[in-house]
C-alpha cells in the first residue's frame, strides 16, 4: 500500500507532460499517428502532439475496455496500482 501522498505524486508525475512525451516515444507512438506538418514538421511528431496523443489513447483504452485495460495500460508507468 503506497504511503499518504505517495499515489498523488505517482499520479501527477504521469499526467506531466513530459513523462506522456517520454511514454509515447517509449511505445513509438509518434509512428502510428496521422499529423498534419504543423504537429510534425520534417515528419517528425512535436512534443504537443505525442502528449496529446498518449492522452487520447489512454481515454480510448478506457472508453472501450473499461478501468481495468486502462489500468493495465498506464500501470507499467505508474508502477503498482493499488
Amino acid at each position: 500500500m503506497p504511503k499518504r501522498g505517495e499515489l498523488a505524486t505517482r499520479y501527477n508525475g504521469l499526467v506531466c507532460g513530459e513523462a506522456c512525451v517520454r511514454i509515447a516515444r517509449e511505445i513509438d507512438l509518434g509512428s502510428v499517428l496521422q499529423l498534419d506538418s504543423s504537429a510534425a514538421p520534417g515528419g517528425k511528431p512535436n512534443p504537443s502532439a505525442l502528449e496529446d496523443g498518449l492522452e487520447a489513447l489512454v481515454a480510448g483504452v478506457y472508453r472501450d475496455g473499461g478501468i481495468g485495460a486502462a489500468r493495465r495500460l498506464v500501470s507499467p508507468a505508474l508502477g503498482e496500482l493499488p
